[in-house]
């Protein structure tokens, strides 16, 4: 019976009574056909395009696998969906063209496949076209090369209208000795270093060499640097020390002319030989909860005034203070350790006193302000050179006794504020034992008032009062400020005018290679043209923040500049550097600008003299990818005396 039918089913098919079976009905081999909605397509760097692939099926009801392969560097191609059954026909190829990819032309090739079915395949054409532009540049037009050393060049390669190409860099025009290699060779970012090494044959002089920047698709684009060969200048050994609780886990130099070097510490100090004028850098709190990586460019006569003479000791005493009135405290203060008594309070404890003879300073007043910062004197006490031994129990500080004394009041008229300014005043007694006592601090309401100071018969040589006077306006997302520090010993009138505010800086990252390298430029001010520090802080809940200061001297430029020009170095190339210290890219990160003017060794911890003035103004923001402001930057831009390495 089932052979008959198949018979029959044979006879029917022969066409002997229906003439013949149609090819669409036969039992043929199952296939699939690959095609796309162009076979061609151009795109420009940094461009994406759509193609739509359709599938045709015969007698084939399995899914379709398909593969794409062949794009071309720096293209992309992704078919979604990667597998097709009966019922999606269609698939969806997008060609994406990264900003480095290579312009020219080249194919893409999509694959389906399937159980039981020859694979079948679709290959597109590709052109990719240039995007924008890039020009080329160097951060210094020049640079110094001793005999025997080396230096850093910046190159900086600007882009424009989307431009993220891979730039290939060359230099021509070295003399025989002096050889330069990119870091990186071609680049994708917006600079790169040109690292210098001379032998000591190359003879001294000035060199012009070219720099040539190639990218496919592009003209060539070429700059100079000028490279000054010098004779090895002379160094002197200098010696910096630190507190032993603030010892850099990291430090090194770079001499005029030279490559950077690594100094480690013998004990809490780093020596080592220095020309007149040299960069160093050195990292603070690596792996706590703050890392901080200094830069200064400095000459050998500021940087020596660095010292540890505020540093803290091992010395720890207690007292008690008498002759306090209801609501009344009283500052107690040796070197740089504080303490408060209050009338409820009368006892205090002085710890990590510096193990050295130290001037107590004692103030009584009101004190106010959310940390106890401001007094308002009334009487003080001033014992000279106390050298105690550890443990020791201070006689009683008694107010009412004859060792106390009122201060004197002068006046104070301060010049050329404005109306949004907040103003805070703080008159430190400034031993000649480095005791920072209290004498007066307050927040003013207008331009004058009565300044509260040691009288001149309490005075001995060497003794100083510190003058300081801040007026800050800010908002959410900015704070400027002006502030004004001036030296004294004998009380008396004091009228001045702060400065203007300061210049708007531009800050921009020249490269997030090898990690982001930001820069700041200040338009010099006739009032603040000694030094400028330019800051950047980043901020993090689960990992150490990130603080790199860089500050740069008029002294070490050798003048004052038209433009104060800031640039975080490249330190991967020194040893033990990591690049865990420097910034990390695309977070909120704040910036601070400070501009100077007065003896730029004050800035390092040098002693000042009777008469000295330093002037400054800053100003604290946030970088263009900031979308909120962290309060910390704007508050180490504020409130602080200008020896940083003192506090």
């Amino acid at each position: 019976m089932r052979w008959t039918v198949a018979r029959c089913l044979s006879v029917l098919c022969s066409g002997a009574l229906l003439g013949g079976c149609d090819s669409s009905t036969a039992n043929k081999e199952p296939t699939i056909k690959l095609s796309a909605s162009t076979t061609s397509a151009t795109l420009a760097q940094g461009a994406s395009t759509t193609i739509v692939l359709t599938i045709e099926r015969t007698n084939f009801a399995k899914t379709v696998t398909l593969i794409v392969d062949g794009a071309p560097p720096g293209v992309t191609a992704q078919v979604s969906p990667g597998t097709a059954t009966e019922s999606t026909p269609t698939a969806t190829l997008v060609v994406t063209a990264t900003l480095a990819a290579t312009p020219g032309s080249g194919s893409v090739t999509v694959r389906g496949t399937g159980e039981g079915i020859t694979e079948q395949s679709v290959t597109i054409a590709l052109t990719v076209t240039p995007t924008g532009a890039f020009t080329l540049g160097v951060f210094s037009p020049s640079v110094t090369v001793a005999q025997g050393g080396g230096d850093d060049a910046t190159i900086l390669v600007p882009r424009s209208g989307g431009n993220g190409a891979s730039v290939s860099l060359a230099a021509t025009g070295l003399p025989a000795g002096l050889t330069g290699t990119f870091t990186p060779a071609a680049t994708t970012s917006s600079g790169a270093t040109l690292s210098l090494v001379a032998t000591g044959s190359v003879p001294v002089g000035t060199y012009t060499v070219t720099i040539t920047g190639s990218s496919t698709g592009f003209p060539d684009q070429p700059t100079t640097l000028l490279v000054n060969v010098i004779a090895p200048p002379a160094t002197a050994t200098i010696s910096v020390p630190f507190c032993a609780t603030g010892v850099p886990a990291w430090f090194a130099y770079k001499n005029e002319g030279s490559a950077w070097q690594r100094v480690t510490p013998s004990g809490t100090t780093f020596t080592f030989a220095a020309t007149s004028r040299f960069v160093v850098a050195f990292v603070f709190g690596a792996g706590s909860p703050e890392t901080q990586l200094n830069v200064f460019y400095v000459t050998r006569a500021e940087f020596s005034a660095s010292n540890d003479r505020d540093c803290s000791g091992s010395k720890n005493f207690t007292g008690t203070v008498a002759g306090l009135s209801a609501g009344q405290s009283a500052q107690v203060v040796m070197g740089a350790a504080s303490a408060t008594a209050s009338s409820t309070t009368p006892s205090y404890s002085l710890q990590n006193v510096a193990t050295r003879p130290l001037d107590l300073v004692a103030t009584r007043g009101i004190v106010s302000g959310q940390n106890g910062e401001f007094l308002a004197p009334d009487r003080m006490i001033v014992r000279r050179a106390l050298d105690l031994a550890t443990g020791a129990v201070i006689p009683a500080l008694d107010f009412a006794a004859a060792e106390s004394f009122a201060p004197t009041g002068t006046n104070l008229s301060i010049g050329a504020l404005e109306a949004p300014d907040h103003v805070e005043m703080q008159n430190t007694l400034w031993t000649t034992t480095s005791t920072f006592g209290t004498a007066h601090a307050a927040v003013l309401s207008g331009g004058t008032t009565t300044l509260f100071s040691a009288p001149a018969a309490q005075l001995v040589a060497g003794d100083l009062h510190e003058l300081y006077v801040d007026a800050r306006q800010s908002t959410s997302t900015l704070v400027i400020g002006r502030s004004y520090v001036e030296y004294f010993m004998a009380p008396s009138d004091k009228s001045f005018a702060l400065g203007g505010q300061l210049n708007t800086p531009t800050i921009t990252m020249v490269t997030n290679s090898p990690y982001p390298r930001m820069r700041g430029q200040l338009a010099v001010q006739s009032e603040y043209n000694t030094s400028v520090q330019v800051a950047w802080i980043q901020d993090f809940s689960n990992a150490p923040s990130r603080v790199v200061v860089l500050a740069i001297s008029s002294a070490y430029l050798g003048a004052t500049p038209g433009t104060w020009d800031s640039l975080i170095p490249d330190l991967t190339g020194i040893a033990g550097f990591s690049t865990s210290w420097a910034l990390v890219p695309n977070v909120t990160t704040v910036y601070s600008v400070e501009a100077f003017s007065g003896r730029t060794d004050l800035l390092f911890g040098a002693l000042p003299a009777q008469g000295d003035v330093v002037r400054l103004a800053y100003r604290a923001g946030l970088t263009s990818t900031a979308p909120f402001f962290v309060s910390r930057g704007a508050r180490k831009a504020g409130r602080r005396l200008p020896q940083y390495l003192r506090r």
